[in-house]
């Protein structure tokens, strides 16, 4: 089995959907300055999503 086979069985919609909810929940948490900065700096809104829950400001350094 290749690992397309293998990922593409493992991949369940709903599980993605799960996952992608909660980084929106926590996104609502971090500050507006910062998602600004993100903007400002040219940061797909995607990506600093995820970069400002997991990360912080410390993305910024």
């Amino acid at each position: 089995m290749s690992m397309k086979d293998t990922c593409s069985s493992a991949f369940r919609q709903e599980h993605w959907d799960s996952f992608a909810q909660l980084f929106d929940e926590w996104y609502t948490r971090v500050p507006n300055e910062w998602k600004e900065n993100a903007r400002i700096k040219g940061i797909p809104d995607d990506i600093s999503k995820v970069l400002l829950c997991e990360m912080g400001d410390y993305a910024f350094e």
